[in-house]
């Protein structure tokens, strides 16, 4: 694999891990706040793991509001057919290398399976309707298994039309292009996380319990 190649992988490994930090800081405010639902075990251990799960099915301001929940079911339900459509295309893409060019294009064939992997994994792994760990899970891989497809079909265009400058500049600055945009977009969702669940009055908002 050359150097370029290098460079394509280490956007998908960057892009990754981006998101990997997205889901322990779900976690980590989720653990700090504790459960305010657990009075037997409101700084233990359980308590705090309770806490985790129930954010991650909805967060506390949004429990009991039937129609923000219809809302993210329907989220819910377009991400999977955006899921299985990216996942069918690039398996069809997939199969077609296979069958007439694996010796030269393992890299592009690595770049595809894992768009298929991660998109269609996403419908195994998340399966809790309109959740928020769900709505993170979709969010997460779809971008990654995007960005994969397109680093996939920048590899085919380089080996067909490597020896052109355009290709090469395109190249270059496409995939630092989508990881600036992806960077964006990844601290958008950030934000959104610590508004709803690392907010001072989350506690006050959930239910009392006996």
């Amino acid at each position: 694999m050359d150097s370029l190649h290098w460079y394509l992988l280490a956007v998908v490994i960057a892009t990754s891990l981006g998101r990997l930090a997205w889901f322990l800081e779900f976690a980590t405010i989720s653990l700090r706040r504790g459960d305010a639902e657990g009075a037997a075990t409101a700084n233990g251990l359980k308590g705090r793991l309770n806490r985790v799960l129930l954010d991650g099915k909805l967060p506390v301001e949004q429990r009991g509001k039937p129609e923000q929940q219809k809302g993210r079911y329907d989220l819910y339900g377009t991400q999977v057919t955006g899921a299985y459509t990216l996942g069918g295309l690039a398996l069809a893409g997939w199969s077609v290398l296979a069958a007439t060019s694996l010796p030269t294009n393992r890299f592009a064939l690595g770049m595809l399976a894992v768009t298929v992997l991660t998109s269609v994994g996403c419908t195994i792994v998340f399966r809790y309707g309109g959740g928020e760990v769900t709505r993170m899970g979709f969010e997460s891989g779809l971008a990654i298994a995007d960005l994969a497809l397109v680093i996939a079909m920048l590899s085919l265009v380089l080996r067909v039309f490597g020896d052109g400058s355009l290709v090469l500049c395109a190249a270059l600055v496409l995939p630092g292009v989508l990881l600036w945009r992806e960077g964006i977009d990844l601290l958008t969702q950030m934000r959104l996380t610590r508004h709803l669940f690392d907010r001072p009055d989350a506690k006050r908002l959930e239910p009392a319990t006996d």
